[in-house]
């Protein structure tokens, strides 16, 4: 796939062009649930649209997980996480949209530059938060979908 601006790659034949109302730009990475593309919404906006793969789409306890992770998303959605825009669990294939975040992947940063420390992976809460992010989350569901594929 040829590469473009940012480390997103070109779409292929075989990826689809629009997903709900998001008209897809170029595929920012895969993982083992599906594929992130980089979107545009009717209104301009940026958006990393994660599309569940066929396979996975096919099976209705991993569409109740899917519907899971997109609540638990939502709830903790504001400072350190891509906002959820939108999203369907009972797309053909399911979908999530979240706001764009522009930078390298994790996996980049560490192939680059090596293991990160410490200190720079344990953020403080802020001190409007009453809970920590694990105890905001539905018990059984992933954590939040970030905008760059793990």
């Amino acid at each position: 796939m040829a590469r473009t601006n940012r480390g997103v790659q070109a779409l292929a034949a075989h990826d689809p062009n629009t997903v709900g109302p998001y008209t897809l730009l170029g595929r920012i990475g895969a993982g083992g649930m599906g594929r992130v593309y980089l979107a545009r919404s009717g209104e301009g906006r940026l958006a990393a649209v994660k599309v569940v793969h066929e396979e996975h789409a096919a099976v209705g306890e991993f569409r109740d997980r899917f519907r899971r992770e997109i609540r638990a998303a939502q709830q903790v959605g504001g400072e350190h996480t891509a906002d959820v825009l939108g999203s369907d669990a009972d797309a053909d294939p399911p979908w999530i949209a979240t706001t764009y975040v522009p930078g390298p992947s994790l996996e980049a940063v560490i192939r680059e530059h090596g293991a990160l420390p410490t200190e720079s992976v344990h953020a403080p809460w802020p001190k409007a938060s009453s809970k920590p992010f694990a105890a905001s989350t539905t018990p059984g569901s992933s954590t939040a979908t970030s905008s760059r594929p793990t």
